[in-house]
């Protein structure tokens, strides 16, 4: 099943939506939304782990971790890089 999120939206259009952002990793079964939590001026990540409509659905487990601790390294290189010039 294709499921369509933030990167994809910023891959076809070139641009990032407003808040909530949704990241989609169908190869992990990982589902999440970054949202804008006014009352504490931050921003919160939502795994839902109540909708039973996908199985993609859930907190991670400890590989699913793991899989999103390397991607942020992947992201902040690529970042330094780009920054850089």
């Amino acid at each position: 099943e294709d499921m369509w999120g933030t990167p994809e939206i910023l891959k076809d259009f070139g641009f990032i939506e407003n808040f909530p952002r949704r990241w989609v990793f169908n190869d992990q079964k990982i589902w999440f939304e970054v949202t804008w939590n006014e009352e504490e001026d931050e921003t919160e990540v939502i795994f839902d782990d109540e909708n039973e409509d996908y199985e993609m659905y859930g907190v991670p487990d400890e590989d699913q971790v793991r899989f999103l601790e390397r991607e942020l390294k992947r992201l902040r290189k690529a970042g330094k890089k780009v920054l850089a010039g």
